[in-house]
């Protein structure tokens, strides 16, 4: 599990590399770096980074020092990482109607797809283990609760416990 830890001159992104405790620095940037969120083969974290000016995804070859950072074609401003599969990066962002919504993104391609966008503020997409479900937190009720419905989308959302 990546951890996030702010040292004097930047956000770094580390991992733990053993039960011994040795903890290799990801990333090197001199602006901040925040939001990692593993690909699922554990071989490439993607993460928001403001190394270019405004906050873009980048991704990065975990444990290769001399890997570079390639910036996510299609990423936006306000984009946050919080699940990785199948080539598709779920985000939450800036909505048509100002609100947030979730959106997957390809890491190839840059193409995005709308995945939840009620009107109202759609965060913190999470899919389950076997990637049949997708939680998120959403405001449709008045506050914020937790949601699930099924992946990929096509069938109505429900509140998740009730």
């Amino acid at each position: 599990v990546a951890e996030h830890r702010r040292l004097p001159w930047a956000n770094v992104v580390l991992a733990p590399m053993s039960d011994s405790g040795f903890i290799e620095q990801l990333t090197r940037a001199v602006a901040a770096d925040s939001d990692p969120v593993w690909s699922l083969d554990g071989r490439t974290l993607v993460f928001r980074t403001l190394q270019d000016g405004p906050p873009r995804l980048y991704t990065r070859a975990a444990h290769d020092q001399d890997a570079a950072d390639m910036m996510v074609p299609g990423s936006m401003t306000g984009d946050t990482p919080t699940d990785w599969r199948d080539n598709r990066i779920l985000v939450h962002g800036p909505g048509p109607k100002g609100d947030i919504d979730i959106w997957a993104v390809n890491d190839r391609t840059g193409e995005r797809q709308s995945i939840a966008g009620s009107g109202f503020n759609e965060t913190e997409g999470r899919l389950s283990p076997d990637a049949r479900w997708l939680a998120y937190v959403s405001d449709e009720s008045g506050q914020p609760d937790v949601y699930a419905a099924p992946w990929p989308r096509g069938c109505a959302a429900w509140p998740a416990g009730r």
